[in-house]
């Protein structure tokens, strides 16, 4: 039987549930691939995600709540930030100057969260025992190892 013997209205749900039937096993293989599973948060990137990935699940953890319960950076503020970045880069005439400024903003929020994540960080590895921190510089020695 052609497809071109099924009506029209037929084809078009036939195409529909085949790209559903295509998504739904993306998610699936996604899940099963997942390195870090399912209920572990989403993937953290940025200079210390190695570092937060190799702590033990539960020290991860705690480092997590900690980060959620530090003060946050204003989103109005991290917006009005990022819009002046466009409208320097949108600027005529172009000042580079007024880019650098407002990139050098960006930089200073984003620096401003990463002190807070290195702070807790320090704190979570100070909580670990010998032993913990020995196994965790193991697996951070690894984990860099593997990026490489």
């Amino acid at each position: 039987m052609s497809l071109r013997a099924v009506p029209r209205p037929w084809r078009y749900l036939l195409v529909v549930s085949l790209a559903l039937n295509v998504a739904v096993a993306g998610v699936v293989i996604g899940l099963a691939f997942d390195r870090h599973g399912p209920g572990r948060g989403g993937r953290m990137g940025g200079p210390l995600a190695p570092l937060v990935m190799s702590l033990p699940d539960d020290a991860r953890q705690d480092l997590v709540t900690e980060l959620k319960r530090a003060p946050r950076l204003d989103p109005g503020a991290r917006r009005a930030s990022f819009e002046a970045l466009l409208s320097a880069i949108r600027a005529e005439p172009f000042a580079p100057g007024a880019v650098t400024a407002a990139l050098r903003k960006q930089r200073d929020l984003g620096e401003a969260r990463l002190s807070t994540l290195e702070t807790a960080l320090a704190a979570e590895l100070a909580r670990l025992s010998a032993e913990e921190r020995a196994d965790y510089a193991e697996r951070l020695r690894q984990s860099v190892r593997r990026r490489d």
